[in-house]
């Protein structure tokens, strides 16, 4: 689950506000008379928290039991954080004072541990293992490796070991048939990686077979001799030994499949994404119903953010509303309610209800011009920088 940081104001009205590791707002809210029991579940909703923060000196009991339900330390300032503190951490306005005293705990949290993050950050970059940052993160902050080499090696798999060198990469402008047979190319690169890890899982695969007849003929050599004989050398130790072995290569192998499965799916997203561009297209990311817990998931996959999204099928919600503005979508594509169209507008997301994607397995798919001739003069100039700036990104 996604590792995550709570900030939590407990009392008759609890106030709630949840971080990701990268400072991304998830959750801001607050309810009455609700136990601490529903507190863990709402929490449970957003993902695993690593730190729950409190902007008390003291840490009520409460925010104790909510950090031990889920093995998670707490996090607490040296003194009271005063109204003019709050404020300036926030600098947001926020009417509802147990949402603001949960997002300043959240908030000062984070603070006290952005610079360890970035320095994680910044060194998992430049060895081109920017995908592992939340559980490097995670395994130095509950103190389970010593540095970030240790965590590194704690959860990367061993073909990755081998420092990459830095690449400079000098920007270039393309056009779309270019960056085709650019995206071709990276293609290419991952199907090598991917025959790699195939040929080291067979390999796996071989030496759990050998060793499982190893123990079948090691147990069928003992069995022919007599009781008394049997009793004296049969090594049971030997047998225990191969046992755990086997155990570890099949774990090993577990993981191996399953890092290989997810990895055949990115490759088949990556080429419908290149099939899309080829077609002079703009994917579309596609959420199939209006839910934050569906948002949520959506946005683990694909990243929502600053990209083209679909609701296919909308209920109305306010919660989901706001988990999608807080992931800063630039289109919106769906018939929602007025009011939460009105919402995702006022937060400077472009709003279209008269395009249909075309549908493909991973996403849909639009023209410019079809998006172009929906959005308003006003829309239209911000809406043409954007597309430009994502194709340069894209390149």
């Amino acid at each position: 689950m996604k590792p995550i940081i709570v900030g939590v104001d407990i009392g008759i009205t609890t106030g709630l506000a949840i971080y990701d590791l990268n400072r991304n707002l998830l959750h801001i809210g607050s309810k009455r008379n609700v136990s601490i029991e529903n507190v863990i579940k709402e929490i449970s909703v957003f993902g695993k928290p690593l730190i729950i923060a409190t902007d008390k000196k003291r840490i009520p009991q409460p925010i104790s039991k909510i950090a031990a339900s889920f093995s998670c330390r707490t996090f607490n300032p040296d003194h009271d954080l005063t109204v003019e503190e709050k404020d300036g951490i926030i600098r947001i306005p926020i009417k509802d004072v147990h949402e603001k005293d949960a997002l300043a705990a959240a908030t000062y949290a984070y603070k006290n541990f952005a610079p360890q993050f970035n320095n994680i950050d910044r060194n998992l970059d430049s060895l081109g293992l920017s995908q592992y940052k939340d559980r490097v993160k995670e395994l130095i902050i509950n103190k389970e490796a010593k540095n970030i080499a240790e965590a590194i090696e704690k959860i990367k798999p061993k073909e990755e070991h081998v420092e990459k060198a830095p690449q400079i990469v000098k920007e270039v402008y393309l056009n779309w048939r270019e960056k085709a047979k650019d995206l071709e190319r990276k293609l290419k690169e991952e199907e090598r990686r991917h025959e790699i890890m195939k040929s080291y899982s067979e390999k796996i695969e071989d030496k759990l077979r050998d060793l499982e007849r190893q123990k079948q003929q090691y147990v069928e050599e003992e069995m022919k001799k007599n009781e008394e004989t049997r009793k004296n050398v049969i090594k049971e130790k030997e047998i225990k030994t191969r046992d755990i072995l086997i155990k570890q290569l099949q774990f090993e192998l577990a993981k191996q499949r399953n890092f290989k499965n997810v990895f055949e799916e990115q490759i088949k997203i990556q080429e419908e994404i290149k099939d899309i561009e080829n077609e002079n297209l703009i994917p579309v990311i596609i959420i199939p119903n209006f839910s934050k817990e569906v948002i949520l998931n959506v946005n683990r996959r694909f990243k929502i953010e600053n990209k083209i999204v679909w609701i296919k099928s909308f209920t109305f919600s306010r919660k989901a509303s706001l988990v999608l503005t807080s992931l800063k979508p630039k289109v919106v594509i769906g018939e929602l309610d007025k009011e939460i169209k009105d919402m995702l507008v006022k937060r400077s997301v472009i709003v279209i209800d008269s395009i249909v994607p075309e549908e493909r397995k991973y996403y849909a798919a639009v023209s410019p011009e079809n998006i172009e001739n929906e959005i308003n003069n006003v829309e239209r100039k911000n809406f043409l920088g954007w597309l430009e700036e994502y194709r340069k990104r894209t390149i």
